[in-house]
């Protein structure tokens, strides 16, 4: 699958989308000024510093925001959704036990529905093991300490740059058990009650609290549904019958992707 840095390449030059900069030698088709009344709180410069913007600027901020939503919205589903793929072709039995759920509560002679998600548990699971393995963004996003404070016996000061390892987090034997395996069962048993919407420190691939990411539900339907929809509609199979080299690359936007 492609990630949605090569979709953006397909519009926009690497220049733009990968930094974000809106200023040096525009093409010749955008020097026409766009005047507009900026609003405080845009946090841009170039609209903090001048009266109007640019078809460069325009240009530059449109990449800009492309790259921050495209990556946020589509990269991370796309990533879980091949990550999801690659364990169920390295575990058959899961997904056999993934394709007698969706033939008892769907069927297959009509599509998958959202009224369905309620109903496919096992399907559940699969998706949240999978983001406990591969979360989308395994070191969050950066925050940073309003105050001086001791965390484990260390001194953060105020101002300082804070990453919080989730994978980590995440793969944590004294809470989770064998916790390198695929075992979508344990969120029908030990971990029935931990979900992924940040209610439970132990499983954040959303992040937590103010910061968490405000797609969840998005995320977690277009993920479910497609993924239910690959297991009903194909038949999933290795040719080779080798396992899938699970090694990890990563995007430009620091997604991982199986190798």
């Amino acid at each position: 699958m492609k990630s949605s840095s090569q979709i953006i390449d397909l519009s926009y030059p690497r220049s733009y989308s990968r930094t974000g900069e809106c200023y040096g030698p525009p093409p010749e088709s955008y020097n026409t000024p766009i005047y507009c009344r900026p609003s405080e709180c845009y946090v841009h410069p170039a609209i903090l510093q001048h009266s109007y913007l640019s078809m460069a600027n325009v240009y530059g901020l449109t990449a800009h925001i492309l790259n921050t939503v495209l990556a946020a919205g589509l990269d991370t589903s796309s990533a879980t959704l091949t990550w999801a793929l690659c364990l169920l072709l390295n575990n058959p039995r899961v997904l056999e036990i993934s394709q007698d759920e969706l033939d008892e509560h769907v069927g297959r002679k009509r599509a998958v529905e959202e009224s369905d998600l309620k109903n496919l548990v096992y399907l559940d699971a699969i998706v949240k093991e999978t983001l406990r393995l591969y979360p989308p963004g395994p070191l969050n996003l950066p925050h940073e300490s309003m105050e001086d404070c001791i965390i484990g016996g260390y001194k953060i000061p105020k101002g300082t740059r804070l990453l919080t390892n989730l994978w980590k987090i995440q793969h944590d034997p004294n809470k989770w058990s064998a916790p390198e395996e695929f075992q979508p069962e344990r969120f029908l048993t030990s971990h029935k009650h931990v979900d992924v919407r940040g209610n439970n420190y132990e499983l954040l691939p959303f992040g937590s609290d103010r910061r968490v990411c405000p797609a969840i539900p998005f995320a977690l339907r277009s993920l479910h549904i497609t993924l239910a929809t690959l297991i009903q509609q194909f038949v999933l199979k290795n040719p080779s019958n080798e396992l899938i080299d699970m090694s990890e690359s990563w995007s430009d936007y620091q997604q991982s992707h199986p190798t």
